[in-house]
């Protein structure tokens, strides 16, 4: 079968970024096309790909926005964008900070009033006024007054906010339902928050107010469905309820795509199940998945 030509031999590089071809011509201009070969979008001017736009950079340092499909929501005119949760663009131009969504429209107008802006999430957006931080929604009325030293956004009903140089977890009536007392928060996944106190971390319910996952850990990693925790090289598995899975014993420990692990301990490699128990005994040298079958190897 003979296939169609759709792009000319006039470029020097070719990439597929954003389900559009991303062409380099010589002369430095960039074209994106669709699968047609049609031209979308032109420009001498750098562009950076990102799973839904483009960032378009001007040799004089210069930011403007660029939607997959090649249209130009935010011309090339401002200081910085920056992408937030993938959704959002943190614009400043001057002296002014603005939040837009990814699909060109603002939702707080580029303004001197705020310092810095977090993103959007749960009808409310975190801004710096000043020397604090607080929220506002997208008519700007100060929701959660600027009082605190740093926040980040909801999340499940509740964020992170920074007093006196710890982090602790307000409600959106602004209730304190976690004292600070953690040097850092993050965000996992289900509501549940992993928190960091003295170099040691744990895993937060900020609903109920309990560490799930006592805050004793060197690292902790969400997978795909439940919490990997290491301490002094070794690991263990919880549920997301803070049930204890797998104890903190093993070497290593690779999530498997069917419902249990791979584990290593003392050298030689099992398999345990979702519960615990051991579906291969640990005396091989390396266990491999393959489909739905394990390969299990003695050197």
């Amino acid at each position: 079968t003979q296939g169609k030509v759709l792009v000319n031999h006039a470029y020097s590089e070719v990439g597929q970024s954003n389900g559009v071809l991303t062409l380099v011509k010589s002369s430095k201009r960039i074209d994106l096309l669709d699968e047609n070969g049609t031209v979308l979008f032109q420009t001498y001017d750098d562009l950076i790909p990102y799973p839904k736009g483009f960032l378009e950079e001007t040799a004089s340092g210069m930011k403007g926005w660029v939607s997959a499909t090649g249209e130009v929501l935010f011309l090339p005119i401002y200081d910085s964008i920056r992408l937030l949760n993938e959704e959002y663009l943190w614009l400043t131009q001057d002296k002014k900070n603005g939040l837009a969504r990814i699909s060109g429209e603002f939702i707080i107008p580029l303004s001197e009033r705020y310092q810095s802006i977090r993103s959007w999430s749960e009808q409310k957006v975190g801004v710096k006024i000043g020397d604090s931080w607080g929220f506002v929604n997208e008519k700007e009325q100060l929701l959660i007054a600027n009082r605190y030293e740093g926040v980040m956004p909801f999340y499940f009903g509740y964020a992170a906010v920074k007093i006196k140089g710890k982090w602790g977890v307000i409600n959106a009536l602004e209730q304190i339902v976690t004292q600070p007392i953690y040097d850092q928060i993050d965000y996992l996944r289900d509501g549940l928050m992993k928190v960091s106190k003295s170099g040691f971390q744990g895993v937060l319910s900020p609903s109920n107010n309990e560490e799930l996952i006592p805050s004793t850990f060197d690292n902790i990693h969400w997978n795909t469905r439940n919490i990997l925790v290491e301490s002094s090289g070794k690991w263990g598995v919880f549920d997301p309820s803070g049930r204890q899975i797998l104890p903190v014993s093993f070497d290593e420990i690779i999530t498997t795509l069917s419902s249990g692990y791979i584990v290593k301990r003392r050298g030689k490699y099992g398999v345990v199940d979702s519960q615990g128990g051991y579906l291969i005994p640990l005396k091989y040298d390396w266990i491999e998945e393959m489909g739905n079958s394990f390969v299990c190897s003695t050197f």
